[in-house]
């Protein structure tokens, strides 16, 4: 198993990953958000 520094690097670099996919998500929603606002 990795030493507990490695572990925690590995950890913080797994969040920052899934925030990132998080945050293209949300850049998703509020364009599709924008678009029906702009038809309607």
């Amino acid at each position: 198993m990795p030493a507990p520094d490695k572990r925690a690097a590995y950890a913080l670099e797994h969040i920052a990953y899934r925030m990132g996919k998080l945050d293209q998500k949300i850049n998703e929603v509020i364009i599709a958000l924008a678009a029906l606002a702009a038809k309607g």
